[in-house]
């Protein structure tokens, strides 16, 4: 992400984080991959609120409060925590239903 957070969200810098889940959802809505199929830039764009949204919400304080400007190191240090944190992939209930299903009658 090569901008501003707040830029990407369409916001200015007080905004409070009520103000940032608002322009969060209205964004992810209008750009999510499966609303915009086949168009790589809606995709992008969507990867870009996904980490404005994650950074100005706080996902983690005490990185936030080390770094209050945004940077690319700082944003490649939270998502490396964030996925070590989250652990392994998480699968979307329609992968581990049918992960239940092979598992359940033998197919593999």
């Amino acid at each position: 992400m090569a901008d501003d957070p707040y830029t990407v969200l369409g916001l200015t810098t007080g905004a409070t984080k009520k103000d940032v889940g608002r322009a969060f959802r209205r964004l992810a809505k209008k750009h999510h991959p499966d609303a915009n199929q086949g168009d790589p830039a809606a995709e992008e764009r969507f990867k870009a609120i996904n980490a404005a949204h994650d950074y100005l919400m706080g996902q983690d304080d005490q990185l936030a409060q080390q770094a209050p400007r945004y940077d690319h190191a700082y944003a490649a240090e939270l998502e490396s925590r964030l996925r070590a944190r989250r652990g392994p992939v998480r699968r979307s209930f329609g992968a581990r239903l049918g992960i239940f299903f092979k598992t359940l009658f033998g197919r593999r």
